[in-house]
């Protein structure tokens, strides 16, 4: 069984986000939770939807959030509002959380992420992610 991964990232990071989408997608071990890009790719943006459909996407983020076994943290340099509210939720919902980026840096709330969890770049939480869906499929 696959280990699922949320991504959690800023909008304005989207060829990040989407980068780190795509080693998941490509990794036998890693099964992405939801796909958020593609939900508002090529829509308005989010802060031009009407406030009903807002609503309905962040009750779908958080649903597929609780339901992955990790999350993955993109920290955003700047920005990313809803990915800091989606740390917080996993944060207070007990999920193990891995952070990556050089927005690890940027504020206080990263250092609830544990010290092993905490990666300077994309790939290292990647390969990280590897090794933690292999030992939970040795259990």
């Amino acid at each position: 069984m696959a280990f699922k991964i949320y991504i959690a990232g800023a909008y304005a990071d989207q060829v990040r986000v989407a980068r780190c989408f795509e080693m998941v997608r490509k990794d036998g071990w890693l099964e992405l939770s939801h796909d958020w890009l593609t939900l508002i790719g090529d829509n308005e943006p989010e802060w031009e939807m009407p406030k009903k459909k807002r609503r309905e996407h962040a009750l779908a983020d958080i649903a597929r959030l609780e339901d992955a076994d990790v999350l993955w943290f993109c920290a955003p340099e700047r920005g990313g509002r809803g990915s800091w509210f989606e740390l917080g939720v996993a944060w207070k919902g007990g999920m193990p959380i891995v952070g990556s980026g050089p927005g690890m840096k940027g504020s206080i709330f990263c250092e609830m992420i544990d010290d092993e969890n905490q990666f300077s770049t994309d790939w290292h939480a990647f390969q990280h992610l590897i090794l933690r869906a292999v030992e939970a499929a040795a259990k």
